[in-house]
């Protein structure tokens, strides 16, 4: 009777997040905070500039963007059956990445799949890249 409590235990236990986190399919949610806008002449950006490296940056990845006013862009990519969507606050100077939603990706409140981070650190590069064609 012991050993089927602890089994029961133990399946309970490993089929929650702390199992993901455990097995690496979970890591802490990745926000890009702040990041300094750079220009490839050394010039400082324009806040046009700056939204057209964000747009460029997100799509060559398969996120879809929507600008929802000056500095700010929602970004939204859907793979197989999962959905992740980001707010993207901007000026000049800096740009902000942050998590707003998600379906499918054990997100717990701290934590998502790690597939999440590294489509926000992808295009997070990207954009970075783009910038400096300016």
């Amino acid at each position: 009777m012991i050993r089927t409590f602890l089994a029961a235990l133990l399946l309970v236990a490993f089929s929650t997040s702390a199992a993901h986190a455990l097995f690496g399919r979970t890591q802490p949610v990745y926000n890009v905070q702040n990041m300094t806008v750079y220009t490839g002449t050394g010039k400082p950006a324009t806040l046009d500039q700056v939204q057209s490296a964000i747009t460029q940056g997100a799509t060559e990845k398969g996120w879809q963007v929507r600008n929802e006013g000056p500095g700010h862009i929602v970004a939204q990519i859907f793979v197989r059956s999962h959905m992740a969507e980001v707010d993207i606050k901007f000026d000049a100077k800096h740009y902000s990445i942050t998590y707003r939603n998600s379906a499918n990706l054990l997100y717990d409140g701290a934590s998502i799949h790690r597939n999440y981070n590294k489509w926000v650190k992808f295009m997070s590069d990207r954009i970075n890249l783009a910038l400096k064609r300016f």
